[in-house]
């Protein structure tokens, strides 16, 4: 994952070798979750790295050159790595990985309109198997208040998705998706999901437990 220069922090977890990115988003601009009054309450973000297998890529150089890109996304140089994603995709223009990169990079930009663009076109590219562009596409809809389609998008993750990993982003990214949206039940459905999954409590699930107990809604 990469930073926004804004508001991001990254706790790292290596597991294998960087390919692409899956972000977790959480405590937001809060307005109540009963009354949808707003709030002036402003949290800082934080995101979870996790490292997914990915894509085989078919020529080394596009790989090589993605790696690049990457390195400079994990720094927070994402100008920078946007250019250099680009010249990956256009020595293996068929790789979504490739495209997903291109993607959460363009949201780490705020870019909003291109990141929905490229994860389309690697879902699709991936006959819709990529699920972390699935996850990052239902983040990008959170970040831009569609909540209804963020819910929409990252249940097909949860019920198509076998890696635990992927399918903790979805539930946690879902659960902002429906307490942005009013739905606190759903929200704590799904927290019950994620503690089947996690091993320990993370911050992620404790801050969004707090804001429900406290009758609060998160939102972009």
């Amino acid at each position: 994952p990469y930073t926004s220069s804004l508001y991001t922090i990254w706790p790292k977890i290596h597991m294998k070798k960087n390919k692409h990115y899956l972000i977790l988003p959480f405590l937001l601009l809060v307005i109540s979750c009963l009354n949808n009054k707003s709030s002036n309450e402003i949290s800082e973000v934080d995101y979870t790295q996790n490292s997914i297998s990915n894509q085989e890529f078919k020529n080394p150089e596009a790989e090589k050159t993605n790696d690049i890109a990457v390195e400079y996304a994990k720094k927070g140089e994402n100008t920078k790595a946007k250019t250099i994603f680009i010249d990956a995709l256009e020595i293996e223009p068929d790789n979504y990985t490739i495209m997903s990169n291109i993607g959460l990079n363009s949201l780490a930009l705020k870019k909003y309109d291109k990141s929905i663009e490229f994860l389309k076109k690697a879902i699709i590219a991936s006959d819709s198997t990529y699920f972390i562009a699935n996850s990052n596409l239902g983040l990008v809809y959170y970040k831009t208040a569609d909540y209804e389609k963020a819910i929409k998008t990252l249940d097909y993750v949860i019920n198509n998705c076998n890696d635990k990993k992927i399918i903790r982003a979805a539930y946690i990214n879902q659960a902002l998706s429906y307490i942005s949206n009013g739905n606190c039940t759903e929200a704590e459905n799904n927290l019950i999901l994620i503690k089947e999954i996690e091993l320990e409590k993370s911050i992620e699930v404790e801050n969004i437990e707090e804001k429900l107990k406290n009758g609060v809604q998160q939102r972009v």
